[in-house]
């Protein structure tokens, strides 16, 4: 999971996005799964320190090969998931 501080590229989503610098490259990692949910590792130190506390923070996910198949999951505000964040 890659993290930006403030956008990649744009705030929408928007092809150029996967091609966009990350601020901080594999900041925390989500192992594979395909079915319910999963759990990522903690945010690096890197990547916490990357996080905007007074504006946006984007998130990337990736594929470490390309999925054989196109059944997509774009997360967005419209999508039924939930983000965690938890600070100790």
């Amino acid at each position: 999971m890659d993290v930006r501080t403030g956008c990649f590229g744009g705030c929408a989503v928007e092809p150029a996005d996967w091609s966009a610098p990350a601020t901080v490259a594999g900041g925390a990692r989500i192992d594979a799964f395909s079915s319910g949910s999963a759990v990522s590792t903690d945010l690096s130190a890197e990547a916490v320190a990357a996080l905007n506390r007074g504006g946006t923070t984007q998130f990337r996910l990736g594929f470490a090969s390309a999925p054989t198949g196109t059944a997509y999951l774009f997360v967005n505000r419209d999508a039924p998931v939930t983000l965690t964040v938890e600070y100790r």
